[in-house]
């Protein structure tokens, strides 16, 4: 009984030449996958954000608040609301504006 599907050799086996390239293909595809995700990884950690020091000139990554050369905020300080006068103040402990004392 003669098979005629073409995919094996009319007996109803498969070519091993046919099998060996597919295996090898699927090999050589499992061997690569963590290099390429190994690229992918690292091109994701090399992406920075980077923040100059307005002090000095420093370059700084985002997470730092403050400069690793000169030791300048990076950041402005946070301002809160005098409870007696209502002006936005730096957080200091008295305000700016009228004197009075500033909750912590």
């Amino acid at each position: 009984m003669e098979c005629d599907c073409g995919l094996c050799d009319g007996g109803g086996f498969f070519d091993t030449g046919d099998a060996v390239s597919g295996g090898l293909g699927l090999g050589l595809g499992f061997m690569f996958a963590p290099y390429m995700f190994a690229m992918l990884s690292m091109s994701k950690k090399t992406g920075k954000t980077v923040i100059v020091c307005l002090n000095c000139g420093g370059k700084n990554i985002e997470e730092f608040k403050f400069c690793g050369h000169c030791g300048h905020a990076l950041y402005p300080p946070t301002k809160t609301m005098c409870p007696k006068c209502a002006t936005q103040v730096p957080k200091l402990s008295f305000c700016q504006n009228c004197g009075s004392k500033l909750e912590q």
